[in-house]
């Protein structure tokens, strides 16, 4: 996914995980920092707004905005939010 997000929108585009994989949001915006981006947005792929979104990513973003320097951290509404996701499972039962 994130392969093809950065192929699609010419964007650097690193992933990151909440649990089981690696590297985790801290260190993801690191890597992002060391190759100088200043501003990092973390889109959740999500769908729920359960405990990663109400919890962990807030909190994973303040721990990457105060240890590292010179970068702002911006979270995003998750996917579940967003209208447009109605509009595309619209599309798929109309397929």
């Amino acid at each position: 996914m994130c392969r093809a997000l950065a192929e699609r929108t010419g964007r650097r585009v690193e992933p990151a995980f909440l649990e089981l994989c690696t590297p985790d949001l801290v260190t993801a915006a690191g890597t992002l920092a060391g190759e100088g981006h200043r501003t990092i947005v973390v889109v959740p792929y999500l769908l729920a707004p359960g405990r990663h979104a109400r919890e962990d990513l807030p909190r994973l973003v303040v721990e990457a905005n105060a240890t590292i320097d010179g970068v702002e951290v911006v979270l995003q509404p998750i996917f579940g939010e967003d209208p447009a996701i109605l509009d595309l499972l619209a599309a798929q039962l109309d397929r």
